[in-house]
């Protein structure tokens, strides 16, 4: 059993976890964690991140303790089938380590070379990301990942409201 979920990437924005998750989560229940033996990495051709082994890596992320079951539909949703849950150990600011679950890359991802940055991301990716997740969170419980994904990259900033005009979701 683990005792929440440590997210790396574009989770730790309050603003795209609110989209995914469907609300604001409490910032008191998210605490700066650390994963030892990984790095992040840019997915090949996108601007979010995947972690990748590494001896010696060390990866700040927060870990979320107030997630229940529809929280993680919404959250495996988000993630599709290029990543699935692991659970892993973390280390807190207090010197605890705990099992946590993380969305580690499947087989299905092309990692690229260039390590992810989130205040790099917050400057330049962030705006449109954010529309791009809301348009493929609008899909969920009324589309399949699979039929979302081709429009990922190529959905255009303000696709978040044509799509939830029209009922489709596009991830991006």
């Amino acid at each position: 059993m683990s005792e929440g979920f440590f997210v790396f990437g574009t989770l730790m924005d309050r603003d795209v976890a609110a989209v995914v998750l469907g609300r604001r989560f409490d910032p008191a229940n998210a605490l700066p964690a650390w994963l030892h033996g990984y790095q992040r990495l840019l997915v090949a051709g996108e601007c979010y991140p995947a972690l990748a082994p590494r001896a010696g890596g060390k990866e700040t992320g927060l870990l979320l303790t107030d997630l229940g079951d529809a929280d993680l539909a919404r959250m495996q949703f988000f993630e599709s089938e290029e990543f699935e849950p692991r659970v892993c150990e973390v280390e807190l600011a207090d010197g605890r380590w705990v099992s946590a679950q993380v969305f580690l890359a499947t087989e299905a991802l092309q990692l690229g070379e260039g390590a992810w940055r989130f205040d790099a991301w917050l400057r330049e990716h962030k705006a449109a990301y954010l529309e791009r997740t809301r348009a493929w969170m609008a899909g969920f419980g009324r589309r399949a990942t699979a039929d979302l994904e081709a429009g990922w990259s190529e959905a255009p900033p303000g696709a978040a409201r044509e799509a939830g005009a029209a009922g489709e979701g596009d991830k991006g």
